[in-house]
């Protein structure tokens, strides 16, 4: 699997598991997730079915991420932070300046690394830069 392919890879697993813990709750009752409409949680559902991701893929990213945000802000930490980044536009102001230096720095190095041919392991140089290691 080439750079490119295991950050979307990465991201992808990411939608995976929202959707997996909102589903949950969900099913389980929870009171914080009792409110929510059903075509936010089919935009998720199309999320993590969608084998391509083109311009329609993230912008339906955006717009789950920023209508759970917005709406829903006692269940934004299910929204892992890689995601803010990855689908962009308007989930970048949700980000903190710091935090928006430490994925644009991710994406150098991996752009770097596809330049010089060499292998990008995303999430050790994630946990690295963001000091989880």
């Amino acid at each position: 699997m080439d750079n490119d392919d295991y950050y979307v890879d990465h991201h992808r697993q990411l939608i995976s598991l929202m959707r997996i813990t909102l589903a949950k709750l969900v099913a389980d009752g929870d009171a914080e997730t009792a409110s929510l409409p059903e075509d936010l949680l089919e935009k998720l559902d199309t999320l993590d079915n969608s084998d391509v991701t083109g311009d329609a893929f993230y912008q339906t990213g955006q717009e789950f991420i920023c209508r759970l945000v917005g709406g829903f802000p006692q269940l934004t930490h299910l929204v892992a932070r890689d995601l803010f980044w990855f689908f962009g536009g308007d989930c970048l102001h949700y980000m903190p300046d710091e935090e928006i230096e430490v994925f644009q720095r991710l994406d150098e190095l991996r752009a770097h690394a596809n330049a010089a041919g060499e292998d990008f392991e995303y999430a050790e140089e994630r946990a690295s830069l963001l000091q989880l290691q």
